[in-house]
């Protein structure tokens, strides 16, 4: 039967009967030879053909499968419609057998005949989506609004974002019914998509809320986790950032997809320590070198310049390889976008300037963000503030979408004030850290600058340049502007015919930019070394002080300070302070007050307090020349009521600096007029203090120092790490002789040192010495040390 040649009615029925027999009987070769002798009958060619493929394809023979749809082939091309099966399977075939040409003309057919179903739509476009995206996105498009099913239209997205189309992208999506828009936003894909092109669009916040919806969605997914670090950064939300990076189950780094993200989320808040793990990650991946880039301003800012260096000209090399063996203009054109602002920062001048025209014949509209801010970054790092000025106006028509560093660097450029504020701020969180205290300082917010430098000084305790601005920007103890701290000091001083230790617990905090409060607590423990001048001193002397300091402005700023006093009597006390600088190279200081501590020998050291006034003018001639003039009037009187007299001390000083810079060393000459004008009688309440024999015939004048005038000679070093707070540690010292007119030559010493022990604190230490102090010409030792935690 088999063998039979005529082509006749009879003769297919018996082999259609044959192939329903084996088929039962589970007779795959006879059922095989039967349909394979069906084939040669024209009419039912494509239906044999289905059938006999499937056999085949079930045997795991899919090339004996194709090779029985294709002999059915021709006689299958004129009546598409009527062999939808057939041609479905075929494509399906050829297509999973790697006959993309044959797959998709098939799948062609389907769609041209209008009865292709949603899978023929998906096969068609998973096939030319990589060469015709347009048309993958239109036919994904169609099936989807067929299915309903959201992963279809999120890859017809997906599509038209890769095609660089964004006017139909914005019309896709405005083509969405609510209904569908309602079924897509459940759609943690979908959602990633529409953040993607909000960013693009500059509209950050409908970008934020589409990632913040899709972690909802998917909060395991990396891919999500990190398009919603990038948009936080975008919308510049440092609590949510800070928030989203410490939450993060990846923190620990185990996630390569959110290296990046996760290093940039650092860094744009301005804490490299955090960063510096997921840089070295992300820079030793082998990827954009841009990343080693960051690797070396993070460890820059952590104090290993030598390293950062050599990963920079590490960086250097790779951009030129990579320019080299880009595959096309894109890029190349990406390379020479990182090699600009690289080439300014490593060789400057022509070669730099070549960079840069070749990276604009490239672009030559300079229409990208990155092309835009490549050529900032070369004309900042040339300090040409003129034409990063005009590239802003020009190329930035939305001043929200200008960068926050370039607009600083203009604006401080220009001493635009006003524009330093406004971003002070809108954006302070988001400024480069040196110049965001740079900007504070300019604009007279000297107090803003201080935290701005002792915030970003706790994250980053090994900066030298950030300890460097910090210097340049903590004033001394005088200022209305000393940053805030908690300290604790202790002092011995011993000098005949009394011996004193004094332990202090202080500390100040500021109010406002300009208002600072400060607290301070101090007792005295006393005890007399020669009862024949000095009688049974009260054991304890406490002071208590509050004092409010305000900020005027640059270099000008008062306080005023209350205390009390509870020695030999309660006594309260106040001073007024001013400090201004009244010309370029003048400084002026004044002080008035009441209830005063006085140390001009041991009986008003312990029971006297006096009213005074001063005004210190204070010049300097040149860089390496200085005088100083003081002029001071006190009125004394004993604790609890009593007049002991008047002093007056007019002090000249002059001096020359032979190093101005650490360890600065100077040579000073000093000359004093010193007069004390006894009050008639004698103050009652200090005679205890005398010895019993001398209380009847007491004066005054016994209290008080006598009148003298004194020229002196220092030699002092050191003295900027005493005055400003230094991290490492630096020693101190002055070495003097003075010529008293009535008691003759005596000399002092000091000693001590100063530095950090944690970070952001302060300890300083000295030791003093010498056979004379002041105005008595007795030998005295002091020794102390002061703590201060910085905040």
């Amino acid at each position: 039967m088999l063998a039979e040649p005529a082509r006749t009615p009879a003769r297919r029925a018996r082999l259609e009967l044959l192939a329903a027999l084996a088929e039962r009987t589970g007779d795959i070769a006879t059922q095989r030879a039967a349909l394979q002798a069906l084939l040669g009958d024209d009419e039912a060619a494509p239906a044999i053909a289905l059938r006999l493929a499937a056999l085949e394809y079930g045997r795991g023979d899919e090339r004996a499968a194709y090779a029985a749809l294709l002999v059915a082939l021709p006689r299958a091309e004129g009546d598409v419609k009527g062999h939808l099966e057939f041609w479905s399977a075929y494509a399906d075939l050829a297509r999973t057998s790697g006959r993309r040409d044959d797959a998709l003309r098939a799948y062609r057919l389907l769609i041209d005949s209008g009865a292709a179903t949603d899978e023929v739509l998906i096969n068609t476009a998973a096939l030319i989506e990589d060469n015709d995206p347009r048309e993958a996105a239109r036919l994904y498009d169609l099936a989807w609004r067929r299915s309903g099913r959201a992963d279809l239209a999120a890859q017809a997205l997906y599509l038209l974002l890769r095609a660089g189309d964004a006017a139909q992208v914005r019309s896709w999506l405005a083509n969405q019914t609510p209904a569908q828009r309602t079924l897509l936003e459940r759609d943690a894909r979908f959602l990633m998509q529409r953040a993607t092109i909000h960013l693009a669009d500059g509209q950050v916040r409908a970008a934020v809320a589409d990632a913040r919806r899709a972690s909802a969605l998917q909060p395991n997914d990396a891919s999500i986790e990190a398009l919603l670090v990038w948009t936080l950064i975008a919308a510049r939300d440092a609590p949510a950032l800070r928030a989203q990076l410490t939450a993060s189950t990846h923190a620990n780094g185990d996630e390569p997809q959110l290296w990046g993200p996760f290093a940039a989320g650092w860094l744009a808040l301005q804490e490299p320590r955090r960063a510096i793990r997921f840089l070295r990650l992300q820079a030793g991946s082998g990827g954009d070198p841009l990343w080693t880039l960051s690797y070396a301003d993070a460890l820059e800012q952590l104090g290993q310049r030598d390293l950062a260096w050599s990963l920079r000209r590490h960086a250097w090399l790779r951009h030129g390889q990579a320019s080299k063996s880009a595959p096309g203009p894109a890029e190349r054109l990406d390379v020479q976008r990182r090699i600009v602002p690289l080439a300014a920062t490593l060789v400057g001048g022509d070669a730099a300037r070549a960079q840069l025209q070749a990276l604009l014949a490239a672009d030559p509209q300079a229409g990208t963000s990155a092309t835009r801010e490549a050529a900032l970054a070369y004309w900042i790092a040339r300090e040409r503030s003129d034409i990063v000025a005009a590239w802003l106006l020009g190329q930035y028509a939305d001043m929200r979408a200008r960068p926050a560093w370039a607009e600083l660097s203009v604006a401080l450029a220009h001493d635009d004030a006003a524009r330093v504020e406004t971003l002070l701020d809108t954006v302070a969180d988001w400024l480069p850290a040196y110049d965001r205290i740079e900007a504070a300082d300019r604009v007279g917010r000297t107090a803003q600058a201080q935290t701005f430098a002792f915030d970003t000084l706790a994250a980053l305790p090994d900066s030298d340049e950030l300890h460097r601005r910090l210097v340049d920007r903590v004033a001394g103890e005088r200022s209305a502007t000393a940053p805030q701290f908690a300290g604790a000091g202790l002092r011995d001083f011993s000098q005949r015919p009394i011996e004193e230790t004094t332990w202090t617990a202080d500390g100040s905090v500021l109010l406002s930019p300009r208002v600072r409060l400060g607290a301070a607590l101090a007792q005295s423990t006393r005890s007399s070394s020669d009862t024949a001048q000095l009688v049974d001193p009260p054991r304890h002397d406490t002071t208590a002080q509050l004092e409010l300091g305000y900020d005027l402005g640059i270099d000008r700023g008062l306080r005023l300070a209350l205390s009390q006093r509870d020695g030999l009597a309660r006594e309260p006390g106040w001073r007024l302070q001013g400090d201004w600088r009244a010309a370029d190279r003048l400084s002026v200081a004044a002080t008035i007050g009441q209830g005063q501590p006085t140390t001009d020998n041991a009986y008003l050291r312990v029971g006297a307090v006096r009213d005074l006034a001063s005004l210190s003018l204070t010049s300097r001639f040149a860089q390496r020349e200085f005088a100083a003039l003081t002029v001071e009037a006190s009125r004394f009187d004993a604790q609890g009521g009593g007049r002991i007299g008047d002093g007056q001390v007019i002090r000249l000083e002059a001096g020359h600096y032979l190093r101005t810079e650490y360890p600065d060393l100077s040579l000073r000459l000093s000359a004093a007029d010193l007069r004390y004008t006894p009050a008639p009688g004698v103050a009652s309440a200090l005679l205890p203090l005398l010895p019993e024999a001398a209380r009847a015939t007491a004066t005054n004048a016994q209290l008080l120092p006598q009148s003298t005038q004194q020229v002196g000679a220092a030699l002092v070093f050191g003295e900027t790490a005493r005055e400003r707070y230094t991290r490492a540690w630096r020693p101190f010292g002055v070495l003097g002789v003075n010529n008293d007119r009535l008691s003759g030559t005596d000399y002092a010493w000091t000693l001590g040192a100063t530095g950090s022990v944690l970070g952001g604190d302060e300890l300083s230490l000295f030791v003093a010495a010498g056979s004379g102090l002041g105005v008595q010409v007795v030998p005295f030792r002091s020794y102390g040390l002061r703590y201060r935690w910085l905040f």
